[in-house]
Protein backbone atom coordinates (compact mmCIF):
# COMPACT_ATOMS: atom_id res chain seq x y z
CA UNK A 1 0.00 0.00 0.00
CA UNK A 2 1.54 3.30 -1.11
CA UNK A 3 1.34 6.47 0.96
CA UNK A 4 -1.86 8.53 0.64
CA UNK A 5 -2.24 11.81 2.55
CA UNK A 6 -5.43 12.79 4.36
CA UNK A 7 -6.00 15.60 1.86
CA UNK A 8 -5.64 13.08 -0.99
CA UNK A 9 -8.30 10.88 0.61
CA UNK A 10 -10.68 13.82 0.98
CA UNK A 11 -10.04 15.08 -2.54
CA UNK A 12 -10.38 11.63 -4.12
CA UNK A 13 -13.81 11.12 -2.54
CA UNK A 14 -14.98 14.64 -3.45
CA UNK A 15 -13.83 14.19 -7.04
CA UNK A 16 -15.62 10.84 -7.29
CA UNK A 17 -18.91 12.29 -6.02
CA UNK A 18 -18.55 15.26 -8.34
CA UNK A 19 -17.85 13.05 -11.35
CA UNK A 20 -20.68 10.62 -10.60
CA UNK A 21 -23.37 13.11 -9.60
CA UNK A 22 -22.63 16.41 -11.36
CA UNK A 23 -24.85 15.36 -14.31
CA UNK A 24 -27.73 15.32 -11.79
CA UNK A 25 -26.92 18.86 -10.63
CA UNK A 26 -24.70 18.08 -7.62
CA UNK A 27 -21.72 20.29 -6.82
CA UNK A 28 -19.25 20.74 -3.96
CA UNK A 29 -19.92 23.45 -1.42
CA UNK A 30 -17.80 26.61 -1.61
CA UNK A 31 -17.20 26.39 2.12
CA UNK A 32 -14.92 24.20 4.22
CA UNK A 33 -16.75 21.23 5.74
CA UNK A 34 -17.08 22.78 9.21
CA UNK A 35 -18.98 25.71 7.68
CA UNK A 36 -21.25 23.56 5.51
CA UNK A 37 -24.72 25.08 5.26
CA UNK A 38 -23.50 28.63 4.58
CA UNK A 39 -24.13 28.38 0.83
CA UNK A 40 -26.91 30.66 -0.38
CA UNK A 41 -30.41 29.28 -0.95
CA UNK A 42 -29.96 29.63 -4.70
CA UNK A 43 -27.00 27.25 -4.86
CA UNK A 44 -27.56 25.08 -1.78
CA UNK A 45 -29.84 22.41 -3.28
CA UNK A 46 -27.74 19.36 -4.15
CA UNK A 47 -24.60 20.75 -2.55
CA UNK A 48 -22.24 18.41 -0.71
CA UNK A 49 -19.12 18.70 1.40
CA UNK A 50 -16.46 16.12 2.19
CA UNK A 51 -14.57 16.55 5.45
CA UNK A 52 -12.18 14.52 7.55
CA UNK A 53 -12.03 13.80 11.24
CA UNK A 54 -9.54 11.90 13.30
CA UNK A 55 -6.83 9.62 11.93
CA UNK A 56 -5.89 6.73 14.19
CA UNK A 57 -2.99 4.33 13.62
CA UNK A 58 -4.01 0.71 13.08
CA UNK A 59 -1.67 -1.64 14.91
CA UNK A 60 1.69 -0.88 16.48
CA UNK A 61 3.92 -0.96 13.44
CA UNK A 62 5.14 2.53 12.60
CA UNK A 63 8.24 2.84 10.47
CA UNK A 64 9.42 6.26 9.35
CA UNK A 65 10.67 4.90 6.02
CA UNK A 66 7.32 3.36 4.98
CA UNK A 67 4.75 5.22 7.11
CA UNK A 68 1.92 3.71 9.07
CA UNK A 69 -1.54 2.45 8.22
CA UNK A 70 -4.25 4.68 9.68
CA UNK A 71 -8.01 4.80 9.84
CA UNK A 72 -9.35 8.24 8.93
CA UNK A 73 -12.94 9.22 9.63
CA UNK A 74 -14.56 10.89 6.62
CA UNK A 75 -17.89 12.73 6.52
CA UNK A 76 -20.09 13.63 3.56
CA UNK A 77 -22.72 16.26 4.27
CA UNK A 78 -25.40 17.29 1.82
CA UNK A 79 -28.36 19.63 1.45
CA UNK A 80 -31.69 19.01 -0.25
CA UNK A 81 -34.55 21.47 -0.70
CA UNK A 82 -37.91 20.57 0.85
CA UNK A 83 -40.82 22.34 -0.86
CA UNK A 84 -43.77 23.40 1.27
CA UNK A 85 -46.29 21.82 -1.08
CA UNK A 86 -44.43 18.50 -1.54
CA UNK A 87 -42.69 17.78 1.74
CA UNK A 88 -43.07 13.99 1.79
CA UNK A 89 -42.11 13.66 -1.87
CA UNK A 90 -39.01 15.80 -1.33
CA UNK A 91 -38.15 13.96 1.88
CA UNK A 92 -38.20 10.66 0.00
CA UNK A 93 -36.13 12.25 -2.78
CA UNK A 94 -33.57 13.35 -0.17
CA UNK A 95 -33.35 9.78 1.12
CA UNK A 96 -32.86 8.56 -2.46
CA UNK A 97 -30.14 11.21 -2.93
CA UNK A 98 -28.44 9.84 0.18
CA UNK A 99 -28.27 6.45 -1.52
CA UNK A 100 -26.76 8.06 -4.64
CA UNK A 101 -24.06 9.70 -2.51
CA UNK A 102 -23.39 6.43 -0.72
CA UNK A 103 -22.99 4.60 -4.03
CA UNK A 104 -20.64 7.30 -5.37
CA UNK A 105 -18.40 7.16 -2.30
CA UNK A 106 -18.31 3.37 -2.26
CA UNK A 107 -17.29 3.32 -5.93
CA UNK A 108 -14.26 5.52 -5.25
CA UNK A 109 -11.03 4.03 -6.57
CA UNK A 110 -9.67 1.59 -4.02
CA UNK A 111 -6.04 1.93 -5.08
CA UNK A 112 -4.25 2.43 -1.74
CA UNK A 113 -7.56 3.30 -0.07
CA UNK A 114 -10.23 1.17 1.59
CA UNK A 115 -13.60 2.71 2.44
CA UNK A 116 -16.46 1.35 4.52
CA UNK A 117 -19.68 2.93 5.71
CA UNK A 118 -19.61 3.72 9.43
CA UNK A 119 -23.02 5.32 10.01
CA UNK A 120 -25.61 7.77 8.77
CA UNK A 121 -25.96 9.90 11.91
CA UNK A 122 -27.83 12.94 10.61
CA UNK A 123 -31.10 13.28 8.72
CA UNK A 124 -32.51 16.64 9.72
CA UNK A 125 -35.29 18.80 8.32
CA UNK A 126 -34.86 22.33 9.60
CA UNK A 127 -37.70 23.95 11.55
CA UNK A 128 -38.55 26.28 8.67
CA UNK A 129 -39.33 23.13 6.68
CA UNK A 130 -37.32 24.21 3.63
CA UNK A 131 -34.11 22.18 4.01
CA UNK A 132 -33.02 18.64 4.61
CA UNK A 133 -29.44 18.16 5.77
CA UNK A 134 -27.90 14.72 5.77
CA UNK A 135 -24.55 13.27 6.72
CA UNK A 136 -22.84 9.97 5.97
CA UNK A 137 -19.79 8.82 7.94
CA UNK A 138 -17.14 6.52 6.51
CA UNK A 139 -14.01 4.88 7.85
CA UNK A 140 -11.12 4.90 5.42
CA UNK A 141 -7.91 2.91 5.68
CA UNK A 142 -4.72 4.19 4.04
CA UNK A 143 -0.98 4.46 4.61
CA UNK A 144 0.15 7.81 6.01
CA UNK A 145 3.69 9.13 5.61
CA UNK A 146 5.68 9.75 8.78
CA UNK A 147 8.36 11.95 7.19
Amino acid sequence: MAVLSVSDVRRRVQDRINTALSPQGWRPSRFVPDLFGKDTDQIAPRVFSVGVGTSTPIGDRQRVAVGTVVETLLSVRFAWRIRADAQLTDYDAALDAEEDLLAAVMSTSLVNLHIRLDSIPTRTVFSDGNWYMGELLFRTEHRLALT
